[in-house]
């Protein structure tokens, strides 16, 4: 990159080289018009003349070669004298025979860590860093909640030092009784920023899980019925509080909480208590406690319906909750959708069907691991190798952004029968092939763990993803493709109605070749009821596994 002073900018070059070459003019009189030596055109000149544009780019200084670096042998030496001893840089520099500045900037560019942050003994790190400071943001409201509290002093009628100054109320200090404080109770969606918060007169047990269950009653109010989990810090509250612990149950969460002395990982609503300060509690001169606690809920209000905020592109709290859910829950044939279009949460019973998140990946692996000869025969597979995700992180970014441009949706199939709010993943289930126009189909595929098999969780999860398909996103044709070994999986579009279309020939890649497949279909006139209540019937009717 240019100097702030620099006479050529890539810009400038382009021009010099242009009234040169071009415009036939001499270097010493493009020279001067630039403000330049006749040397530096000359060398811009000769540079475009053999690499071309790109010559003209700004590029390092660093020099090609540098015989004096310490070589890759000694910097392992620095490294492993800091790891066995634990020692600082004049220390090392004794030792390994380099100066102590070397030392300090081969630490640096390893990121060792600061030996205060250091465990004497183990060398285990023991200080807190700043290890969520990367921003994240949950798929969808409710997922995942920020709850804390702030205390605020409360203010004397008449008012405070705000009203009349420090020197007015100087006079009476000491004298005046104490009036104690507020406990600013709030709670933040991760997802949308909607906020909810309460001043009250404590930060007890009872207390805080009373605001929860307020706060989730104003969050179902707004569009968002169900909360999955509730993240805290450490305070004795929340963490030792039995009342507390009832009322997450009693929403049907998990309570989640920060590490220790890491209050950045509750980032979301402390940055909410920040503004809260700064736009309500101390934004005016209050004439009473009483008249600023009034105003609480109004600035709530005008916080979730009129304040944009810049992660949410420029939106409000309500208009992101109001683009990815509903305020009141479809339903049809049994089944609940929580938001439409994606990402898309659909229900029934215990079994969810949710789009998937990096925080399945230990139950994406135990799964894949120990049902590898049950599923690797009727894995699909891709014919150029190596194209697609390597890493379970990259293959949730892959389903989100297919669900994003409309190519294709990926669900986890997760059963929360253990505990509310609790989920484990138990098979994958995804509406392909998507097409619009005059066409509008897709094709459903799924897999799910062999020990969940015959219990009826895959037709039920196809029965919902067809009903979204069609009612959902509009479509008229949904399929499933099937090999014909797999007997098991062919059962399930028999079960639910579709009807077999026939074979097509070496259709899909599987397995590292191309297969022959069942082709099922239905159209969404066949259904009008739906899927799933036809199948929730039937199953009524007479038993059935799945």
């Amino acid at each position: 990159m240019s100097h702030a002073n620099a006479r050529l900018t890539v810009y400038g070059r382009t021009l010099l080289v242009h009234r040169v070459l071009e415009e036939g003019m001499p270097v010493a009189h493009a020279a001067a018009l630039m403000g330049i030596s006749r040397q530096c055109a000359h060398r811009w000149v000769s540079r475009y003349r053999t690499e071309g544009e790109h010559g003209l780019q700004d590029r390092s200084s660093r020099p090609h070669h540098c015989p004096s670096r310490t070589s890759a042998q000694t910097e392992q030496q620095v490294l492993q004298a800091r790891s066995t001893h634990r020692r600082g840089q004049d220390w090392i520099s004794t030792r390994v025979g380099v100066p102590a500045r070397t030392v300090n900037r081969i630490l640096a560019r390893h990121q060792m860590p600061a030996l205060a942050c250091l465990d004497p003994v183990t060398g285990e790190v023991i200080r807190s860093s700043k290890a969520t400071t990367h921003r994240y943001e949950k798929d969808r409201p409710g997922q995942l909640v920020h709850v804390d509290v702030k205390k605020i002093g409360k203010i004397p009628d008449g008012g405070g030092w705000r009203a009349h100054g420090r020197a007015a109320t100087a006079a009476l200090k000491g004298r005046r009784p104490k009036i104690g404080y507020d406990y600013v109770h709030s709670m933040v969606d991760d997802c949308s920023r909607l906020s909810y918060s309460e001043a009250l007169p404590d930060e007890t047990g009872p207390t805080c899980a009373g605001f929860l269950a307020r706060a989730a009653v104003y969050f179902a109010e707004h569009g968002i019925d169900r909360i999955e989990r509730v993240m805290t810090d450490n305070a004795l509250a929340y963490k030792n509080s039995q009342a507390f612990k009832a009322a997450v149950a009693a929403v049907g969460a998990r309570q989640k909480f920060i590490r220790p002395h890491c209050p950045w990982q509750n980032g979301k609503v402390e940055r909410y208590n920040r503004t809260l300060a700064q736009e309500w509690a101390y934004s005016q001169a209050w004439a009473s406690n009483a008249e600023r606690t009034d105003g609480l809920a109004r600035w709530v209000h005008e916080y979730n319906t009129e304040r944009g905020h810049t992660a949410l592109g420029g939106k409000t709290p309500a208009q992101r909750v109001s683009s990815t859910s509903w305020p009141s829950t479809p339903r049809i044939g049994g089944m609940s959708w929580l938001t439409d279009p994606w990402p898309a949460v659909l229900r029934h019973d215990t079994l969810t069907v949710r789009p998937l998140v990096r925080g399945d990946r230990r139950d994406w692996e135990e799964q894949r691991c120990a049902n590898a000869e049950w599923l690797t025969p009727w894995d699909a597979t891709s014919p150029e190798p190596g194209s697609g995700p390597t890493t379970f992180a990259q293959m949730v970014r892959w389903y989100r952004r297919s669900a994003r441009q409309g190519l294709s949706y990926t669900w986890a199939m997760a059963l929360d029968e253990d505990a509310p709010g609790r989920d484990r993943l138990v098979g994958l289930i995804s509406l392909g092939g998507i097409q619009g126009g005059s066409v509008r189909s897709g094709a459903v595929g799924y897999w799910i763990d062999r020990r969940q098999a015959g219990r009826g969780l895959t037709p039920t999860a196809v029965a919902m993803v067809t009903d979204w398909a069609f009612h959902g996103l509009g479509l008229h044709r949904v399929e499933i493709n099937v090999r014909p070994e797999n007997a098991r999986s062919l059962r399930v579009p028999e079960k639910l109605g579709f009807r077999r279309e026939g074979l097509r020939e070496r259709y899909l890649h599987v397995a590292g070749r191309w297969c022959d497949h069942i082709s099922y279909a239905l159209t969404v006139e066949e259904v009008p009821d739906g899927v799933l209540a036809g199948w929730l019937e039937s199953r009524r009717r007479g038993p059935a596994g799945g």
